[in-house]
């Protein structure tokens, strides 16, 4: 069985790659900032104490941090995602969509259920 990918639903694309990227943006986010965080003490340890000021890592400043990073992570991941989608959508109609073959790996192995409810109208009831 031949099937054509002609379109793709921008709304479910919007959906799945957002969430997505909230997930890969929360932890890259987290993983930043424990980066960021081992530098400023490598940096304090140095002596170089005027640098590390500068470094916003304590605080309320580092939640708002990891949420802006992680919303800011999935809009434009979303936004690239569905740029392609459109794109793809255009061409697709200009030129034709993905062709997928399917086909079943086992046809005779087709299980049929079988009932095992007997009827108690050939039964003799004393």
């Amino acid at each position: 069985m031949k099937y054509e990918i002609k379109n793709i639903q921008i709304w479910s694309v919007i959906k799945i790659v957002f969430i997505v990227s909230l997930l890969i943006g929360f932890i890259s986010s987290f993983i930043c900032f424990g980066i960021l965080i081992f530098l400023t003490a490598l940096i304090s340890s140095f002596g170089a104490q005027e640098y590390v000021s500068a470094i916003p890592v304590e605080g309320s400043l580092s939640f708002l941090l990891v949420l802006f990073g992680t919303i800011g992570f999935a809009f434009i991941h979303t936004f690239i995602a569905v740029f392609f989608v459109v794109l793809y959508n255009i061409f697709s109609k200009w030129l034709g969509g993905f062709v997928i073959n399917l086909e079943s790996t086992n046809p005779d192995k087709i299980v049929k259920s079988t009932s095992t409810f007997e009827s108690n109208e050939n039964k003799d009831i004393e």
